[in-house]
């Protein structure tokens, strides 16, 4: 569909009949896309039909998305005044847009580290942060103590600059032993477990959550969202919320299902549509289907790719087969490597079958195989040759001539027997 004036040319030679009169009833309409809607807050609400359903790579994982598809008719409503908090669940690799409507409680879940640089990454302004080991750790030497698992550990902050820097942690002692402890410097390339200790057993809100706790942060779902018939973060063991977006959504309906409504990002699923005169279906209907909606996970890397300030990881890349002559990580081990065989020698060659001529044995080294037996139409006499015993009158052979033993000895040295 054109959205652009069609021009045409003065010296293009056509004939042009007027129709006014006879067009009267013919409404011409501009198209337009969601995204323009947008900022038409005048025209809504308003009904629509879709002329090009959303081109690119889908979005959400919504039974309502494919519907948005060429002549379909829609009620726009107006914007929805929700906000966002992206979220991802680490054991299942799914990701989600959670709207503040979200009416599910949530619980801090603790964070765990694996190594020390973590521990310092995990390190907060004016917030303490208490750990329990839950690895054992060799020490080194006698400046890096070993840990044990249950021993729990008070990150301070970092002291030193360069290669030698270091966290200064405090271990405490046993429970007779609260007020003692010792100061532990820990290298920042130092491995092991640990977990966060949490006494935090409050149920949160979305909007209380993040107040109280800075993004990112790992929260695990204690009380499902009541309003939806199944709510998929109920089942996670964990969830991290990533990051709060602010952006831009309408409300819409089918006019085939006006009291079920969605929440449509038209900059991220834009289409063509043209406004159509028609009632509207009010008041605007519920949206509790868009309170949880699952994200593809192409669009949901694309989508970390461009929060500001947030480095976006790469998506997961498939392990590759394994392939013969491939070590560790698919590298190919050259220089280890067996060195290409060369071309075998003419004597190491298997020799092809040959004429059922007879062997000629030497006097000095006896075959190999041993003694063989001359086939009996064997076309040559062994008495004329040294070291054959041909008392035998049993059979009569032919004496051969001289053309045919150079052939044999000839064939000989070249194919030994």
């Amino acid at each position: 569909v054109r959205r652009d004036t069609v021009k045409i040319p003065s010296t293009l030679e056509v004939d042009v009949e007027d129709v006014t009169e006879a067009a009267q009833h013919i409404h011409f309409a501009r198209p337009l896309l969601l995204s323009e809607v947008l900022g038409m807050e005048a025209a809504l609400p308003a009904q629509a039909e879709i002329l090009e359903g959303p081109s690119g790579p889908a979005v959400f994982e919504s039974a309502w998305v494919p519907r948005l598809r060429r002549g379909q008719r829609l009620q726009l409503h107006g914007h929805s005044h929700a906000w966002r908090v992206l979220a991802s669940a680490p054991s299942s690799g799914r990701h989600f847009l959670l709207s503040s409507t979200y009416q599910g409680r949530f619980r801090q879940r603790p964070r765990q580290f694996k190594g020390v640089q973590e521990l310092v990454a995990g390190l907060r302004p004016g917030r303490p942060l208490r750990v329990v080991v839950t690895q054992d750790c060799e020490g080194q030497g006698e400046d890096v103590p070993p840990l044990c698992m249950g021993d729990r550990l008070e990150a301070r902050g970092l002291q030193g600059n360069g290669p030698g820097t270091r966290l200064l942690c405090h271990r405490h002692g046993g429970e007779e032993e609260e007020g003692e402890g010792e100061e532990l410097l820990l290298p920042l390339g130092l491995g092991g477990g640990f977990v966060e200790e949490a006494c935090d057993s409050k149920k949160y809100g979305l909007a209380e959550l993040l107040e109280q706790q800075p993004l990112p942060c790992e929260v695990r779902v204690v009380a499902p969202d009541p309003g939806l018939e199944r709510d998929a973060l109920g089942a996670l063991p964990a969830l991290r919320l990533e990051a709060r977006l602010d952006q831009p959504f309408l409300v819409g309906s089918f006019c085939e299902e006006p009291e079920e409504g969605f929440e449509i990002p038209p900059r991220w699923l834009d289409l063509s549509l043209q406004l159509s005169e028609g009632p509207v279906h009010a008041p605007a209907p519920c949206t509790r289907r868009s309170r949880v909606e699952e994200l593809t996970e192409a669009f949901y890397y694309r989508l970390l790719a461009q929060l500001p300030g947030s480095p976006a990881p790469p998506p997961p890349r498939p392990p590759k087969p394994a392939q013969a002559g491939t070590g560790p990580g698919g590298r190919h081990p050259s220089a280890h490597r067996p060195p290409v065989p060369g071309p075998l020698p003419m004597s190491a060659c298997p020799a092809p079958p040959l004429l059922p001529l007879p062997a000629l044995p030497q006097p000095s080294t006896p075959s190999q195989y041993g003694r063989r037996r001359p086939p009996r139409d064997a076309g040559c006499a062994l008495s004329s040759f040294p070291g054959i015993d041909s008392n035998s009158t049993e059979h009569d052979y032919e004496t051969v001539d001289d053309n045919v033993q150079k052939t044999i000895r000839k064939m000989q040295a070249i194919f030994p027997f």
